[in-house]
């Protein structure tokens, strides 16, 4: 078993790696990190939790000194210590007090007993919510007292402190896994003697997990806090805001966003009547927590963090416009109703409701990340490498099929060919599936498809299984006979794809 000092060294090689000592840093010295995050390279890694207090400003951004940046948190955890005396009050003790006035039957609004009911009633709502919270990682099966008691007093603080807002049912689901991270990555009490290694010990201390996802949670409500936010009330003489900022950002996303990627699935959304809020405003208010797995969530958080880093929290106005926070969050949305385009386009109201309200399993998020960040910068999208190694070199058949969903392209233009700093292999960038031009060993050619045939194939390709699934053959054959079909110009195209397509679900891909 490995020590926890020869650990800490690993961990600090590996952000060293990424992120050199220096005392004035720039955006670009953050350059390596992101590249990181954006390409679904933190999992596994040992610094995603250093990573995540970089991209939200828990640490500062123009240093990369790490006695500085433990001297930063020991302030910050201190201020932590004294919010929970502060909030956390028991008007019990404490003889010298004015009965008349700090008595459990007081009514005055400053009395220590209206503060402590006005609590409990606040930590009792939240309560309700931890203590049905479901997530699958260690950390919350191991001590689920302590655990549980670590989150209410951290949202009880922040609710505090946030009284406009307050707590709302949502908040501890995205709470949970900045602890599960920081919990994954933490040190253990004196895991390195001297030097950087001990200085990283400390900012990545296990005794202070608790201060540590406070400062996350709070940087990270700061940008995403509107989202539960109510709509204002009116003033005297102004007309009220009809719609909370959440509302605005959903509809921004399906019919402005959406309609200028797919003109024909923003037209059916609306023709169905589909309110974007009805479903998206739990993926932007728990940064689509709820839609996959844990790791798939992590993944998304990397990127959606990476790209955040250096933007300045955003006001109101900015937030339902998408500027400034979280700005992949919305492209990864269209993503998401991109992929499920044609599942969609078959289904009426109700349909479509249940479709987005319980989104299908995906084989590999990255594919969200990748188009995302086509749409939001085509040029200088850092795109995910879809295979987390390398494998062997094999020279395939000519006409061999590919092993998975996804293609080869040329490497984008802001990627060089040679090794870039800190290790990082070079950028590959992945389409949304193989092209129809050739897939499982068929040798035809997209040419001649019926329209919507080339993106309905795309969709069967991307949830082909591994190779050395059994089921890969079949699944294969199953997409050979819908490719001859629409060669053949079967005139009844939706028939066709529904056969085929139940083939493969029945395998259980779809």
């Amino acid at each position: 078993m490995t020590s926890p000092a020869v650990r800490q060294e690993r961990v600090l090689q590996e952000f060293r790696q990424v992120v050199p000592e220096r005392e004035d840093c720039g955006s670009a010295s953050w350059d390596d990190l992101r590249a990181l995050a954006l390409t679904g390279r933190l999992r596994g890694s040992g610094i995603r939790s250093v990573s995540w207090k970089v991209f939200l400003g828990v640490l500062p951004s123009n240093t990369t000194s790490l006695a500085g940046w433990n001297a930063c948190l020991s302030e910050k955890r201190a201020e932590y210590d004294r919010l929970v005396q502060k909030f956390l009050i028991d008007p019990r003790g404490g003889g010298d007090e004015d009965l008349l006035k700090n008595n459990p039957l007081a009514q005055a609004e400053d009395s220590k007993w209206t503060k402590y009911f006005e609590l409990q009633e606040l930590q009792k709502c939240i309560s309700i919510d931890i203590e049905r919270l479901n997530f699958d990682d260690d950390y919350f099966t191991r001590d689920v007292e302590v655990v549980q008691g670590v989150m209410l007093r951290i949202l009880t603080v922040w609710a505090s402190i946030n009284t406009e807002v307050s707590y709302r049912q949502g908040m501890h689901e995205l709470l949970a896994p900045l602890l599960a991270v920081l919990d994954r990555d933490k040190s253990a009490p004196h895991a390195a003697g001297d030097g950087d290694a001990a200085e990283l010990a400390g900012i990545m201390d296990a005794a202070f997990l608790e201060h540590d996802a406070y400062m996350l949670f709070e940087r990270l409500m700061e940008r995403i806090g509107a989202a539960f936010a109510p709509p204002k009330r009116a003033e005297r003489g102004k007309v009220a805001p009809t719609r909370a900022p959440v509302v605005v950002r959903c509809d921004r996303v399906q019919n402005t966003l959406l309609r200028s990627r797919d003109i024909e699935l923003c037209s059916h959304l609306q023709s169905n009547q589909v309110e974007p809020q009805l479903y998206m405003m739990k993926w932007i208010r728990l940064l689509l927590g709820r839609e996959f797995h844990l790791e798939d969530v992590l993944l998304l958080w990397d990127a959606i963090f990476a790209d955040q880093h250096g933007r300045a929290p955003p006001t109101g106005e900015e937030w339902a416009e998408g500027e400034g926070t979280f700005p992949l969050l919305d492209h990864i949305c269209v993503a998401m109703l991109a992929y499920i385009r044609l599942d969609l386009l078959d289904r009426d109201n109700i349909g479509c409701l249940r479709r987005l309200m319980k989104y299908p399993p995906v084989e590999d998020v990255r594919v969200f990340v990748a188009s995302a960040l086509r749409e939001a910068d085509p040029k200088n999208a850092q795109l995910p490498l879809l295979s987390p190694a390398p494998l062997p070199p094999v020279s395939p058949p000519a006409n061999s099929p590919r092993s998975s969903g996804f293609d080869r392209a040329e490497l984008p233009s802001n990627v060089s060919s040679a090794p870039s700093p800190g290790g990082l292999s070079n950028l590959e960038t992945p389409t949304m599936s193989s092209p129809v031009g050739g897939d499982a060993g068929s040798g035809r050619s997209a040419a001649g498809l019926p329209p919507g045939a080339g993106a309905a194939l795309e969709v069967l390709e991307g949830i082909l299984p591994p190779r050395s699934d059994p089921r890969r053959t079949s699944a294969e054959q199953a997409l050979r006979d819908l490719r001859t079909m629409l060669s053949d110009g079967v005139s009844r195209l939706g028939n066709g794809l529904q056969g085929s397509s139940g083939r493969l679900r029945g395998m259980g891909l779809g």
